[in-house]
Protein backbone atom coordinates (compact mmCIF):
# COMPACT_ATOMS: atom_id res chain seq x y z
CA UNK A 1 0.00 0.00 0.00
CA UNK A 2 1.23 3.56 -0.63
CA UNK A 3 2.54 5.54 2.32
CA UNK A 4 5.18 4.99 4.95
CA UNK A 5 3.01 4.45 8.02
CA UNK A 6 0.13 2.05 8.50
CA UNK A 7 -2.62 1.70 11.10
CA UNK A 8 -4.30 -1.66 11.66
CA UNK A 9 -7.55 -2.24 13.62
CA UNK A 10 -9.98 -5.07 14.02
CA UNK A 11 -13.65 -5.07 13.06
CA UNK A 12 -16.34 -7.78 13.13
CA UNK A 13 -15.57 -8.34 9.46
CA UNK A 14 -11.84 -8.78 10.09
CA UNK A 15 -8.74 -6.61 10.17
CA UNK A 16 -8.60 -3.24 8.44
CA UNK A 17 -5.56 -1.29 7.35
CA UNK A 18 -4.89 2.32 6.43
CA UNK A 19 -1.64 3.89 5.24
CA UNK A 20 -0.47 7.48 5.85
CA UNK A 21 2.30 9.64 4.49
CA UNK A 22 3.37 10.91 7.92
CA UNK A 23 3.61 9.48 11.42
CA UNK A 24 1.63 12.42 12.79
CA UNK A 25 -1.38 11.77 10.57
CA UNK A 26 -1.24 8.05 11.42
CA UNK A 27 -1.14 8.81 15.15
CA UNK A 28 -4.07 11.22 14.85
CA UNK A 29 -6.13 8.61 13.04
CA UNK A 30 -5.27 5.94 15.60
CA UNK A 31 -6.06 8.34 18.44
CA UNK A 32 -9.47 9.06 16.94
CA UNK A 33 -10.19 5.35 16.65
CA UNK A 34 -9.27 4.87 20.31
CA UNK A 35 -11.51 7.74 21.37
CA UNK A 36 -14.39 6.28 19.37
CA UNK A 37 -13.79 2.90 20.99
CA UNK A 38 -13.91 4.42 24.47
CA UNK A 39 -17.04 6.36 23.56
CA UNK A 40 -18.92 3.67 21.62
CA UNK A 41 -17.63 0.52 23.31
CA UNK A 42 -15.43 -2.27 22.08
CA UNK A 43 -17.12 -2.52 18.68
CA UNK A 44 -15.45 -0.14 16.23
CA UNK A 45 -17.64 2.18 14.19
CA UNK A 46 -18.29 1.14 10.61
CA UNK A 47 -17.97 4.59 9.00
CA UNK A 48 -14.42 5.14 7.79
CA UNK A 49 -13.12 8.34 6.22
CA UNK A 50 -12.46 8.31 2.53
CA UNK A 51 -9.06 9.30 1.18
CA UNK A 52 -10.33 12.80 0.35
CA UNK A 53 -11.90 13.18 3.82
CA UNK A 54 -8.70 12.02 5.43
CA UNK A 55 -6.80 14.68 3.52
CA UNK A 56 -9.24 17.36 4.67
CA UNK A 57 -8.86 16.11 8.23
CA UNK A 58 -5.08 16.41 7.98
CA UNK A 59 -5.42 19.95 6.66
CA UNK A 60 -7.82 20.77 9.48
CA UNK A 61 -5.39 19.38 12.03
CA UNK A 62 -2.58 21.43 10.58
CA UNK A 63 -4.61 24.63 10.34
CA UNK A 64 -5.80 24.33 13.95
CA UNK A 65 -2.41 23.16 15.24
CA UNK A 66 -3.78 19.82 16.36
CA UNK A 67 -6.85 21.13 18.17
CA UNK A 68 -9.18 18.50 19.62
CA UNK A 69 -12.15 17.58 17.46
CA UNK A 70 -14.43 18.27 20.44
CA UNK A 71 -13.07 21.85 20.62
CA UNK A 72 -13.54 22.29 16.88
CA UNK A 73 -17.12 21.05 17.18
CA UNK A 74 -17.84 23.46 20.03
CA UNK A 75 -16.41 26.36 18.02
CA UNK A 76 -18.53 25.37 15.03
CA UNK A 77 -21.67 25.25 17.17
CA UNK A 78 -20.90 28.72 18.52
CA UNK A 79 -20.45 29.98 14.97
CA UNK A 80 -23.73 28.42 13.86
CA UNK A 81 -25.52 29.91 16.85
CA UNK A 82 -24.25 33.35 15.92
CA UNK A 83 -25.25 32.89 12.29
CA UNK A 84 -28.69 31.64 13.23
CA UNK A 85 -28.98 34.01 16.18
CA UNK A 86 -30.40 33.32 19.60
CA UNK A 87 -34.16 33.45 19.82
CA UNK A 88 -35.62 36.91 20.20
CA UNK A 89 -37.07 35.85 23.55
CA UNK A 90 -33.63 34.88 24.86
CA UNK A 91 -32.06 38.05 23.48
CA UNK A 92 -34.69 40.18 25.20
CA UNK A 93 -34.22 38.33 28.50
CA UNK A 94 -30.44 38.68 28.38
CA UNK A 95 -30.64 42.36 27.48
CA UNK A 96 -32.96 43.33 30.33
CA UNK A 97 -30.98 41.22 32.79
CA UNK A 98 -27.70 42.75 31.67
CA UNK A 99 -29.01 46.32 31.88
CA UNK A 100 -30.29 45.56 35.38
CA UNK A 101 -26.84 44.37 36.47
CA UNK A 102 -25.33 47.49 34.91
CA UNK A 103 -27.41 49.62 37.26
CA UNK A 104 -29.88 51.18 34.84
CA UNK A 105 -32.88 52.85 36.51
CA UNK A 106 -35.73 50.50 37.37
CA UNK A 107 -38.30 52.44 35.36
CA UNK A 108 -36.13 52.01 32.26
CA UNK A 109 -35.93 48.28 32.91
CA UNK A 110 -39.73 48.23 33.10
CA UNK A 111 -40.01 50.13 29.83
CA UNK A 112 -37.53 47.80 28.10
CA UNK A 113 -39.46 44.72 29.22
CA UNK A 114 -42.80 46.23 28.18
CA UNK A 115 -41.69 47.34 24.71
CA UNK A 116 -39.96 44.02 24.00
CA UNK A 117 -42.95 42.05 25.23
CA UNK A 118 -45.14 43.83 22.69
CA UNK A 119 -42.75 42.80 19.92
CA UNK A 120 -42.43 39.21 21.14
CA UNK A 121 -46.20 38.87 21.43
CA UNK A 122 -46.46 39.59 17.70
CA UNK A 123 -43.73 37.29 16.35
CA UNK A 124 -43.14 34.75 19.12
CA UNK A 125 -40.33 34.23 21.59
CA UNK A 126 -38.89 31.30 19.63
CA UNK A 127 -38.10 33.26 16.47
CA UNK A 128 -34.33 33.37 15.76
CA UNK A 129 -33.14 36.96 16.11
CA UNK A 130 -31.41 36.85 12.72
CA UNK A 131 -34.63 35.81 11.00
CA UNK A 132 -36.42 39.08 11.83
CA UNK A 133 -36.75 41.22 8.69
CA UNK A 134 -37.14 45.00 8.25
CA UNK A 135 -40.62 44.42 6.80
CA UNK A 136 -41.64 42.63 10.00
CA UNK A 137 -40.35 45.56 12.03
CA UNK A 138 -42.44 47.90 9.86
CA UNK A 139 -45.46 45.65 10.40
CA UNK A 140 -44.96 45.91 14.14
CA UNK A 141 -44.71 49.70 13.93
CA UNK A 142 -47.93 49.85 11.91
CA UNK A 143 -49.66 47.62 14.43
CA UNK A 144 -48.65 49.93 17.29
CA UNK A 145 -49.98 52.93 15.40
CA UNK A 146 -53.28 51.16 14.73
CA UNK A 147 -53.49 50.42 18.46
CA UNK A 148 -53.57 54.21 19.00
CA UNK A 149 -50.07 54.57 20.40
CA UNK A 150 -48.73 58.05 19.66
CA UNK A 151 -45.94 58.41 17.07
CA UNK A 152 -43.60 59.49 19.85
CA UNK A 153 -44.36 56.36 21.87
CA UNK A 154 -43.93 54.16 18.79
CA UNK A 155 -40.53 55.73 18.16
CA UNK A 156 -39.57 54.86 21.75
CA UNK A 157 -40.49 51.25 20.99
CA UNK A 158 -38.46 51.25 17.78
CA UNK A 159 -35.39 52.85 19.38
CA UNK A 160 -35.47 50.36 22.24
CA UNK A 161 -35.68 47.38 19.87
CA UNK A 162 -32.82 48.78 17.78
CA UNK A 163 -30.74 49.23 20.93
CA UNK A 164 -31.39 45.60 21.85
CA UNK A 165 -30.25 44.37 18.43
CA UNK A 166 -27.12 46.54 18.55
CA UNK A 167 -26.23 45.12 21.95
CA UNK A 168 -26.95 41.60 20.70
CA UNK A 169 -24.52 42.11 17.82
CA UNK A 170 -21.83 43.39 20.17
CA UNK A 171 -22.34 40.41 22.49
CA UNK A 172 -22.37 37.90 19.62
CA UNK A 173 -26.01 36.86 20.10
CA UNK A 174 -26.95 37.74 16.52
CA UNK A 175 -25.32 39.26 13.45
CA UNK A 176 -27.66 41.98 12.14
CA UNK A 177 -30.03 44.76 13.18
CA UNK A 178 -33.15 44.92 10.97
CA UNK A 179 -34.27 48.14 12.68
CA UNK A 180 -31.58 50.12 10.85
CA UNK A 181 -33.61 49.89 7.65
CA UNK A 182 -36.79 51.19 9.29
CA UNK A 183 -37.45 54.93 9.38
CA UNK A 184 -38.78 56.58 12.52
CA UNK A 185 -42.29 57.99 12.52
CA UNK A 186 -42.36 61.70 11.81
CA UNK A 187 -43.85 63.69 14.65
CA UNK A 188 -45.23 67.20 14.58
CA UNK A 189 -45.29 69.37 17.64
CA UNK A 190 -48.72 70.64 18.56
CA UNK A 191 -49.29 74.22 19.46
CA UNK A 192 -48.94 74.85 23.16
CA UNK A 193 -52.35 75.38 24.75
CA UNK A 194 -52.90 77.11 28.07
CA UNK A 195 -55.98 76.55 30.17
CA UNK A 196 -57.63 79.48 31.84
CA UNK A 197 -57.11 80.29 35.50
CA UNK A 198 -60.74 79.43 36.21
CA UNK A 199 -60.36 76.00 34.57
CA UNK A 200 -57.13 75.40 36.48
CA UNK A 201 -58.91 76.11 39.74
CA UNK A 202 -61.71 73.70 38.81
CA UNK A 203 -59.16 71.01 37.89
CA UNK A 204 -57.30 71.29 41.18
CA UNK A 205 -60.47 71.53 43.23
CA UNK A 206 -61.87 68.37 41.64
CA UNK A 207 -58.71 66.45 42.61
CA UNK A 208 -58.17 67.94 46.08
CA UNK A 209 -56.94 65.34 48.55
CA UNK A 210 -56.13 62.76 45.87
CA UNK A 211 -52.60 61.67 45.04
CA UNK A 212 -52.94 62.95 41.47
CA UNK A 213 -53.14 66.49 42.84
CA UNK A 214 -49.60 65.99 44.15
CA UNK A 215 -48.34 65.27 40.64
CA UNK A 216 -50.30 68.21 39.27
CA UNK A 217 -48.80 70.54 41.88
CA UNK A 218 -45.28 69.28 41.27
CA UNK A 219 -45.73 69.99 37.57
CA UNK A 220 -47.57 73.30 37.86
CA UNK A 221 -45.60 74.84 40.73
CA UNK A 222 -42.45 72.72 41.01
CA UNK A 223 -41.45 72.77 37.34
CA UNK A 224 -41.17 68.98 37.08
CA UNK A 225 -41.97 66.90 34.04
CA UNK A 226 -44.82 64.44 34.54
CA UNK A 227 -42.44 61.47 34.14
CA UNK A 228 -40.28 62.87 36.97
CA UNK A 229 -43.19 63.86 39.21
CA UNK A 230 -44.73 60.40 38.86
CA UNK A 231 -41.59 58.80 40.37
CA UNK A 232 -41.52 61.04 43.44
CA UNK A 233 -41.98 59.01 46.62
CA UNK A 234 -43.12 60.40 50.01
CA UNK A 235 -39.59 59.91 51.34
CA UNK A 236 -38.21 62.24 48.66
CA UNK A 237 -40.24 65.20 49.98
CA UNK A 238 -39.09 67.06 53.07
CA UNK A 239 -41.96 69.31 54.11
CA UNK A 240 -40.09 70.70 57.12
CA UNK A 241 -37.14 71.94 55.04
CA UNK A 242 -39.33 72.59 51.99
CA UNK A 243 -37.04 70.64 49.69
CA UNK A 244 -37.44 67.75 47.27
CA UNK A 245 -34.72 65.24 46.49
CA UNK A 246 -34.65 63.63 43.06
CA UNK A 247 -32.41 60.53 43.32
CA UNK A 248 -30.20 59.80 40.33
CA UNK A 249 -32.31 56.77 39.44
CA UNK A 250 -35.41 58.98 39.13
CA UNK A 251 -33.98 61.77 37.02
CA UNK A 252 -33.48 61.64 33.27
CA UNK A 253 -29.89 62.92 33.59
CA UNK A 254 -28.94 60.06 35.91
CA UNK A 255 -27.74 62.58 38.53
CA UNK A 256 -29.08 63.50 41.95
CA UNK A 257 -30.97 66.81 42.15
CA UNK A 258 -32.25 68.82 45.10
CA UNK A 259 -35.10 71.28 44.54
CA UNK A 260 -35.27 74.21 46.96
CA UNK A 261 -36.91 77.61 47.04
CA UNK A 262 -40.18 76.26 45.67
CA UNK A 263 -43.32 78.45 45.95
CA UNK A 264 -45.51 78.23 49.04
CA UNK A 265 -48.62 77.18 47.12
CA UNK A 266 -46.83 73.93 46.17
CA UNK A 267 -46.37 73.07 49.84
CA UNK A 268 -49.98 73.93 50.58
CA UNK A 269 -51.10 71.34 48.03
CA UNK A 270 -48.56 68.80 49.30
CA UNK A 271 -49.88 69.16 52.84
CA UNK A 272 -53.39 68.40 51.58
CA UNK A 273 -52.38 65.01 50.15
CA UNK A 274 -52.90 62.20 52.64
CA UNK A 275 -50.00 60.05 51.38
CA UNK A 276 -47.37 62.64 52.44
Amino acid sequence: APGKWMVMWRTPEGRRYRSFETLTSANFFASDLQQERRHNGTRPVHSILTAAESKYLEELRAATKGAKLSDLLAAWKDYQAKQTGLTIGEVAHRFVDMRSKEGVARFLQTNYALYLRRFIDMYGADRPANSITPDEIRGWVERLLKADYSPKTVNHHLRTLSMVFNRAIAEGWCSKNPCLAVASIKTERDEVSVISLADARKLFEANRGHRVSLYMALEAFGGLRFSSALRIAPGDINVADKSIVLPAAKHKTGRRHVLEGLPENLWEWIRNVDVI
